[in-house]
């Protein structure tokens, strides 16, 4: 049976972060982590938040350099590719603390379900801007 991608890419950030020489979550399933694992989660976060800025940069989202009618090109490859790099960085904070795909997917799912009754019931809705 073939991997999701979500454990696939799980796996294979695993793997990357135990070649460079971390030792990920000693404690898998567990609410311990140590004080290195700690500094991780910092600079992964740290990290996600830099790639993020580098997917924003991708982005044409200055307003008074609009094209005709409002309609601008953007280097679709390259913000995918910064899409992916944000991903990994996202992937290793779940990876540092040995979470499985089902523990992300139900948290996921209890997202969701969140979102879903805030927008039934009129809390989330579309900003004019």
């Amino acid at each position: 049976m073939s991997d999701t991608f979500l454990e696939g890419a799980l796996r294979s950030q695993q793997e990357y972060q135990e070649r460079l020489g971390w030792i990920t979550c000693p404690h898998p399933g567990t609410s311990n982590i140590d004080e290195e694992d700690i500094e991780l989660i910092r600079r992964y976060a740290l990290c996600t938040i830099a790639e993020m800025g580098e997917l924003l940069e991708v982005v044409p989202w200055r307003w008074h350099r609009s094209g005709a009618n409002g309609v601008v090109r953007f280097a679709r490859q390259r913000y995918l590719e910064e899409w992916a790099d944000t991903l990994a960085f996202v992937i290793n904070l779940a990876v540092v603390v040995g979470a499985t795909p089902e523990e992300l997917e139900s948290a996921w799912a209890v997202v969701v379900e969140k979102n879903r009754r805030r927008l039934e019931s009129g809390q989330n809705v579309r900003s004019s801007t």
